[in-house]
């Protein structure tokens, strides 16, 4: 898709996220294409965080839906223009727009696995000492977990690691 070849006003973002009680829904109004493509289209694809109306969305994992669409005129413009025709235009409805969701979100990803954030897992490793120790000293008298050999840290890691991440697998050793 060529970029250069769209027009530059009235673009729309909307983001749908779980919350605690129900989806919570976050939109974005008439900003210009260079905005959208830095703010919302970039983040997306590197896996950052990204902002819609105040609300922080800290990885696309996290998006419920997602939109993105451009309009031929402002929002404002066309609630006015039909405040009065209410059998052409409802409050609740959006304004016509073409959609570009996929074209900018969803055409350039490879298939296969999500990114995985090195640095999560670093720390994680890292950190695996001291989470170890945690399970060496129980409270009360509960009985400790024992490490007794690799296997038991490999097991302590892939505990951790999947608390975090979607596709952790355990190791599917070969035969010798």
């Amino acid at each position: 898709m060529n970029k250069d070849a769209l027009p530059n006003q009235f673009w729309h973002c909307t983001v749908s996220v779980p919350g605690v009680k129900t989806v919570v829904q976050s939109r974005i109004i008439d900003w210009n294409l260079e905005r959208v493509l830095k703010e919302i289209v970039e983040p997306w694809h590197a896996g950052r965080a990204f902002t819609v109306n105040g609300r922080v969305i800290r990885h696309r994992d996290d998006v419920k839906t997602i939109r993105i669409q451009h309009t031929t005129e402002s929002v404002k413009s066309f609630e006015a223009r039909f405040a009065n025709r209410r059998d052409l235009y409802d409050s609740r409805n959006t304004v016509p727009a073409t959609d570009y969701t996929h074209e900018f979100l969803f055409s350039d990803l490879k298939p296969g696995l999500p990114l995985v954030d090195e640095q999560l897992v670093t720390a994680i490793c890292e950190r695996l000492p001291k989470a170890a120790k945690v399970l060496a000293k129980r409270r009360g008298k509960k009985p400790t977990f024992l490490l007794k050999d690799e296997y038991d840290v490999q097991d302590l890691l892939h505990c951790l690691l999947r608390a975090y991440l979607k596709f952790s697998v355990q190791e599917d050793p070969i035969g010798k």
